[in-house]
């Protein structure tokens, strides 16, 4: 009956789980974007639930703002969307390879590290002081390196590696 283009998704809730939520609306033929807000900030959990293909993923003590954003950010098609904490997580584990074991460039473990935090392409232009073809050259490199195709993909890779060490 309804249609919603965003779900924005507690994993706590009490009667099902909100990793089967997430896996019902995948199943589903409903378009609907799943960015998730949860307190569970354990590495192993939020590899689970990016996995599942969502949006995003936030914690509940996040600003008002940045909600906002993600929501209209996801709506829109973004995907990536993590709280300041979880993607200085996922900065941290990158982070902790060094770059020639990763087989990645020092501009694109550069590149790599701030689109784990959320950043955009225009953003990362900037940030690097190169123009945005130049950053979407290295996310294709990036991409083709760790066999992703998108942001969420390229952080979960990111996750799993460092949970089989």
């Amino acid at each position: 009956e309804h249609h919603p283009d965003v779900l924005l998704l507690d994993m706590g809730l009490p009667d099902i789980n909100g990793l089967e939520v997430t896996r019902q609306f995948k199943a589903s033929d409903l378009r609907t974007y799943i960015l998730v807000m949860s307190a569970y900030q354990d590495f192993a959990f939020i590899q689970g639930v990016l996995e599942e293909g969502v949006s995003g993923y936030l914690v509940k003590d996040e600003a008002l703002e940045m909600i906002v954003n993600a929501v209209l950010g996801v709506a829109s098609g973004q995907k990536g969307w993590f709280s300041r904490q979880i993607a200085a997580q996922l900065s941290a584990h990158v982070q902790a390879k060094k770059p020639n074991e990763r087989r990645f460039t020092r501009r694109e473990m550069q590149v790599l590290r701030l689109i784990v935090q959320g950043k955009t392409n225009q953003f990362i232009a900037a940030e690097m002081g190169v123009s945005e073809k130049t950053i979407e050259k290295y996310v294709e490199t990036i991409y083709r390196k760790l066999g992703t195709h998108s942001r969420v993909e390229t952080a979960v890779a990111i996750v799993r590696e460092n949970l089989d060490k």
